[in-house]
């Protein structure tokens, strides 16, 4: 997060940060001592917040194995939302803090919290599709239609950005190209898809097991499951610090025994249309391209 962001929020919340728990892109969270945290947003957004409150209680678990959020609750005030939740179990990992047996047990464990959320109900987001309904990625149509959310999706993200992504890449050839994809794109297995599935966005019990799944949102969706399976390979070592670990070639042998080559030739797709939607997203400035930018960038160059 902006230090600046960080700090505003603190002075508005009156909260301490010797109590800061964590913090993200968008928010800060707080533990209150109590098993619950308060996750604090520089946001006027009540209804989104209150709608993530309703899809969380919709959502039917398979077991109890791995938790996700539940908020108690939600306010505004001073221009800020606070959300309170229960606190999940488990702690963050880092891959370059675990010998190489342990990373082979996380990048399993990584693929099984996959699985767990392929397995959970929600009727909500059958219905709706898309968790975050305020047209920031993904975008909801009438039509009920996960292949026509992609469409929409990538037919906004074309035109907000194809003057400035033609810099970068043959935005017009791109953008036919994924069109097409999408066009022949074979579903076989629908399902929640969490949409930014990473190890910052999950915690681990000590003995390296999966426990709970973190921060649902502007990706979360109702659909393809190996969107989520893409992305969740997509997002390991996104900016190659970890090179000596092969992080991406061990994960592509573990999910190479689990899924077929149809539904791994998909991958490649989803990457790209991923990349291609949010490439601009969190710059505030677009004169000052970041990492996440050209990380997308080099992404559809190489689809």
């Amino acid at each position: 997060m902006d230090k600046s962001l960080k700090q505003k929020i603190l002075n508005i919340s009156g909260l301490e940060e010797k109590e800061l728990l964590a913090e993200g892109m968008e928010s800060l969270v707080f533990d209150n001592g109590n098993n619950t945290v308060t996750k604090v947003y520089l946001s006027n957004d009540l209804e989104y917040f209150r709608r993530l409150q309703n899809f969380y209680n919709d959502l039917v678990f398979p077991d109890n194995k791995i938790k996700l959020p539940q908020i108690i609750n939600v306010e505004q005030k001073e221009g800020l939302i606070f959300v309170t939740e229960v606190k999940l179990i488990g702690k963050q990992l880092k891959f370059n803090e675990l010998n190489n047996k342990e990373i082979e047990e996380v990048l399993n464990e990584l693929l099984n919290g996959l699985t767990y959320l392929s397995e959970i109900k929600t009727d909500f987001l059958k219905v709706e599709l898309i968790l975050d309904n305020r047209d920031r990625a993904l975008l909801k149509t009438p039509s009920n239609d996960f292949k026509k959310t992609l469409e929409s999706s990538l037919e906004k993200a074309y035109k907000m950005n194809k003057n400035y992504l033609n810099d970068d890449i043959e935005i017009d050839t791109v953008y036919e190209k994924l069109t097409s994809n999408i066009e022949s794109l074979e579903i076989t297995k629908t399902s929640l898809i969490h949409g930014d599935y990473f190890i910052e966005n999950v915690l681990f019990s000590s003995e390296l097991k999966l426990t709970s799944i973190l921060d649902f949102g502007v990706m979360t969706a109702f659909g393809d499951h190996i969107m989520d399976v893409a992305l969740s390979y997509a997002f390991l070592d996104m900016f190659n610090e970890l090179p000596k670990l092969k992080l991406k070639e061990r994960y592509m042998e573990i999910l190479k025994k689990n899924y077929s080559n149809s539904e791994l030739s998909k991958m490649n797709f989803y990457i790209a249309f991923y990349s291609f939607i949010s490439a601009t997203y969190y710059m505030k400035d677009k004169s000052k391209k970041d990492g996440h930018y050209y990380w997308c960038i080099n992404n559809i160059n190489t689809e």
